[in-house]
């Protein structure tokens, strides 16, 4: 009877130590936010970008600049438009994907290149994915796709344009002066190269 008292006890001891399973500490249940189904999700502070993503962007997104971070706010407002655009709005599609292009050139001048600009492109496709995450908001982005080159949608040509919808800050305007002469130094260089090489 003493043997078996040592062994409940010891039992005991290791359920206490291990945690019931399903629970998190101190005995409280994990409790997982329902999956939303629906097509335009929640947007309870009305900033035009879903709560649960802006919540993750606020998470996974915490070490970069307050423009950086400005940039994928951008972006992620023109994934709520295109939601929320009828397919058969030819107007609405086009003005959508308009928008769409402006953002991404906005990451373009905001980011810059080679490293930092692969960095944003990486971001930029988690919240992508954040956003078109059940099958009624997949359906629908591609369903704006087709419709944007249905539509015969032009691309423009952006480049140099600044096509951000917030003010740059003084530090991101001065990068972006530097990155343009490094650029044009590059490009001078290139060209007295290839200029010496015809000789």
């Amino acid at each position: 009877m003493k043997a078996f008292g040592k062994i409940l006890i010891t039992v005991l001891a290791l359920t206490v130590m291990m945690g019931v399973p399903g629970c998190k500490k101190h005995g409280k249940k994990v409790i997982e936010e329902p999956e939303d189904e629906t097509l335009l999700g929640v947007d309870a502070d009305h900033d035009g970008i879903r709560d649960n993503v802006m919540a993750k962007m606020k998470k996974d997104f915490y070490m970069i600049t307050p423009d950086e971070f400005k940039v994928l706010e951008q972006n992620a407002r023109v994934f709520q438009e295109i939601l929320e655009t009828r397919p058969e709005d030819r107007t609405g599609i086009l003005l959508a994907r308009g928008h769409l292009d402006d953002a991404f050139n906005c990451g373009i001048t905001v980011y810059g290149e080679e490293l930092n600009y692969d960095n944003f492109s990486v971001m930029l496709t988690q919240v992508r994915q954040w956003y078109f995450d059940n099958p009624l908001r997949k359906a629908a982005h591609q369903e704006f796709l087709i419709r944007s080159r249905e539509y015969m949608y032009q691309p423009l040509n952006l480049e140099g344009n600044n096509t951000c919808e917030f003010e740059l800050s003084p530090e991101t305007l001065k990068l972006i002066e530097i990155r343009k002469e490094i650029k044009r130094r590059k490009a001078e260089k290139e060209e007295a190269e290839k200029a010496q090489a015809a000789k």
